[in-house]
């Protein structure tokens, strides 16, 4: 038989191998459930709206400047001549 430190040490040792296989049922779970569900997609989520917040604010304070120049040069690449008129 086995005497007292050797028995503790086997008790310890099959506590330790339960230990590391419940860890590593919990990282396969994990692992598996970031599959269907990536971890990033909130972060992107957010980044997005935060875009389109951005870009509308852009769009309000230069957009009436923007649409004049892209209205200038149709109006030039349409008609040269009518734009050359004007510059005079």
């Amino acid at each position: 038989m086995f005497n007292h430190y050797q028995t503790t040490t086997l008790v310890q040792l099959r506590e330790d191998e339960l230990r590391r296989a419940a860890e590593y049922h919990q990282v396969a779970e994990l692992a598996n459930d970031t599959e269907s569900r990536p971890f990033y997609a909130p972060v992107l989520t957010a980044m997005g709206h935060k875009l389109v917040e951005l870009g509308s604010s852009l769009e309000e304070r230069y957009g009436e400047v923007c649409r004049e120049q892209a209205a200038a040069q149709l109006a030039n690449d349409v008609n040269p001549n009518m734009a050359a008129a004007h510059a005079k």
